[in-house]
């Protein structure tokens, strides 16, 4: 692969640590901005377990 190829994934969920979150608000906050990322269609994160699941699609791409 070279350092233009990109590579699809659709319908995919990630899981992500989020560490730094005090509050409900952070939670808010970390959700909006996840959502704002192209490919995203749905992120959900718990403050207890310091974690993001994120669905949507996404390109990985080498640059």
């Amino acid at each position: 692969m070279n350092s233009r190829d990109t590579t699809a994934l659709a319908g995919k969920a990630f899981t992500f640590a989020i560490g730094g979150m005090t509050c409900a608000s952070c939670v808010a906050l970390v959700e909006n901005a996840l959502r704002k990322v192209p490919g995203v269609t749905d992120a959900s994160v718990n403050l207890a377990t310091e974690k993001a699941l994120v669905k949507g699609s996404a390109a990985r791409r080498n640059v």
